[in-house]
């Protein structure tokens, strides 16, 4: 049933995790050794002034059948080998699922886990962490829960969650949803939060509240092969370094994928996505600055289309690309009210691949902004069967070519606003159509070549050809 430690000290006994009636415990006192609490449907609670500092491998290890929870609002100190708190459901209890839930706002220490839960039974994980949790160990998680059942559900408060391999890993191989909340730091190498869908599953979300900040090679990794669709909204501060991305976001299964962002990203390359074969699109909203000091700012590998928006005042940065990739099929847009910079590639380098399946591809600069990039400015290449547009309303400049469009599909058209100026090394605007439809550039601001024409534009299957300047523009 349950093993405890009576210990004497100045006359007084300490009580540890005793039964408080039918399969309800109450833990207090400090205590030395592991509590062990084995029965089923267990409900656990602690008293002021609880404490377990020990050397043996957990300091509170909640093992049996059905609805099991551990509950602490007294800022209870587990320290242990192993793991702080782990919980572990064999099963069901008959028509009882097997569920774990865990509150508390205590400071759990452990080697390998500060808290562990696994879930062998039908229902779900729900983790509460108000308080710090720390794993110190080599390939250490602070947080990490396994469910075979439904639903994970992990949030922690203003306090800080760390592990030498991750802060917060939820891996989800039930049938339910994941969802991780996060308010206050989260620090793990190689990753900060790894959230994972499995095949039956269906929505995975990640969120991170303002004022948060999570931290590692990678700060969010984000997996989903189930049905549902793939969340990130991270309002809070996210810091990499030489992950796959900052952000690291992938689609297996079938549903889409979307990321805000509102605080700043940094990190070797800032945002990265990845779909499989039968995923569907990705949307991306940049509204804080986004950093790639070593490749992209902004990486999209999408599958059926895929939305990138920057706001006004967010700039992304990249040491090769600021904005890169693309989408196998489907259509590609991308809108920039932020500056855009690629250090030594493109400032915007995006194409569409599939020459049947990939329709629209749009890129659109506002007003004030500039792009600019080592090699090109904007490079558009459409191999579908729809229409590329690009859109100048700011500056774009270029140590190659500030413009360059290549077209497979039906019309293609770039336009330079009023008030823009293209500055490049090699042709301002470089426009090839190879297309089905009309080719129209118009230019109602300037565009500049230092060694080069201002405009070049090809036709190669002899449509129409339209090249406008408005008034007061100058190529």
């Amino acid at each position: 049933m349950i093993v405890g430690t009576l210990t004497g000290y100045g006359g007084r006994a300490y009580a540890a995790c005793v039964n408080s009636g039918g399969s309800t415990y109450t833990c207090s006192d400090i205590n030395g050794t592991q509590q062990n609490i084995t029965v089923n449907n267990a409900t656990v609670s602690t008293e002021a002034g609880f404490s377990v500092i020990t050397p043996d491998p957990y300091g509170v290890n909640i093992d049996a059948y059905g609805d099991l929870s551990f509950t602490d609002a007294n800022n209870s100190t587990l320290d242990a080998a192993t793991a702080a708190l782990r919980m572990n459901v064999k099963g069901d209890d008959g028509g009882t699922p097997g569920s774990i839930t865990i509150n508390t706002d205590g400071t759990l220490t452990g080697s390998e886990y500060g808290i562990a839960a696994y879930n062998a039974g039908t229902g779900a994980i729900s983790i509460t962490a108000d308080g710090n949790v720390s794993a110190t160990g080599l390939s250490s998680s602070g947080i990490m829960a396994l469910n075979y059942g439904s639903n994970i559900i992990v949030a922690t408060g203003t306090g800080t969650v760390q592990g030498n391999d991750s802060g917060i890993s939820a891996s989800n191989k039930g049938t339910g949803y994941t969802t991780v909340t996060v308010m206050g730091y989260v620090y793990g190498y190689p990753t900060g939060i790894s959230a994972k869908n499995y095949a039956d599953t269906t929505d995975l979300t990640v969120t991170t509240e303002s004022g948060s900040k999570v931290r590692g090679d990678t700060a969010i990794y984000a997996a989903n092969a189930g049905s549902g669709d793939l969340r990130i909204i991270a309002a809070g501060e996210l810091i990499g370094s030489t992950g796959t991305g900052t952000i690291d976001a992938r689609l297996t299964g079938t549903g889409n994928g979307y990321i805000t962002t509102n605080g700043a990203v940094s990190g070797g390359r800032g945002i990265y996505t990845k779909s499989g074969a039968s995923s569907g699109a990705w949307t991306i909203e940049a509204n804080g600055d986004v950093t790639g000091t070593s490749t992209q700012g902004i990486f999209i590998d999408a599958n059926a289309g895929a939305s990138v928006t920057t706001a006004y005042g967010a700039s992304v940065y990249g040491g090769i690309d600021g904005i890169a990739g693309g989408t196998q099929s489907g259509a590609l847009s991308i809108t920039a009210h932020g500056d855009v910079t690629g250090n030594t590639g493109g400032g915007i380098d995006v194409s569409i691949a599939s020459a049947t399946y990939g329709t629209n591809l749009s890129v659109t600069t506002g007003a004030g902004t500039t792009v600019s990039g080592g090699d090109t400015g904007i490079l558009a290449t459409n191999n579908g069967t729809g229409a590329t547009t690009v859109t100048a309303n700011g500056d774009i400049t270029s140590g190659g070519n500030g413009i360059l469009t290549q077209n497979y599909g039906t019309d293609s058209t770039v336009t330079i606003g009023a008030g823009s100026t293209v500055t490049a090394a090699d042709a301002g605007i470089f426009s090839q159509n190879s297309g089905s439809g009309v080719q129209r550039i118009e230019v109602h601001g300037a565009v500049n070549s230092t060694s080069a024409n201002g405009i070049n534009a090809f036709n190669i299957n002899g449509t129409e050809l339209d090249i406008v300047t408005g008034a007061g523009s100058n190529v």
